[in-house]
């Protein structure tokens, strides 16, 4: 609450010259000061909070974000899988799995991408065979291997970020429209 305390002037015409001071009296700056303190001690104890709980959201964002991509590109490559603009020669696809991993945890694929009637082999430049599979927790990719547990494959994502728990490919029934294939991945960040 203010109080206006006129200010008693010179002697001259206190009608014109007078002056007002106003102000808080004391139980009412103690109470400002009060309610200040406790916004700002509220304040620092959310704040805190609110940036582990984004910190969080964004480790969730980028695991989602990472998963989809991977499944993306997986889709196109067994959508294409035996693919050929010709007469092509071997497996269209191979489901197999590295030695100390799960069964049906390795995926590699055969499509004739640059449509010249077959596709290019192993260890080829050029080779038109893409692998997937799971190894010590990270999915891996190589372009040419035909075994699932060859040298030379790499990591396709961080390994020290996103951990992989499951990756399986399965055949379900025979389709009218074709093969159908089950994928699954499953994956954690480590953070």
């Amino acid at each position: 609450m203010q109080e206006i305390i006129p200010k008693s002037g010179s002697d001259i015409s206190d009608h014109f010259l007078q002056k007002y001071i106003a102000g808080f009296t004391l139980p009412e700056m103690m109470l400002a000061l009060s309610i200040g303190s406790l916004i700002i001690m509220a304040a620092t104890k959310t704040f805190p909070q609110l940036h582990k709980q984004i910190a969080t959201l964004q480790q969730h964002y980028h695991l989602e974000l990472t998963m989809s991509q991977i499944m993306a590109v997986l889709e196109k490559d067994l959508r294409r899988a035996g693919f050929c603009h010709g007469e092509c020669q071997g497996k269209a696809m191979t489901i197999h799995h590295y030695p100390t991993e799960a069964i049906n945890s390795c995926l590699i694929v055969a499509y004739d991408l640059n449509r010249n009637g077959r596709w290019e082999g192993e260890k080829h430049q050029e080779s038109e065979y893409f692998g997937y599979r799971l190894r010590n927790k990270a999915l891996e990719g190589q372009r040419g291997e035909l075994n699932c547990s060859g040298r030379g494959w790499e990591k396709l994502f961080n390994s020290q970020d996103i951990t992989i728990t499951h990756f399986s490919v399965s055949r379900l029934r025979q389709q009218a429209s074709g093969q159908v294939y089950s994928v699954q991945l499953a994956g954690k960040t480590r953070l």
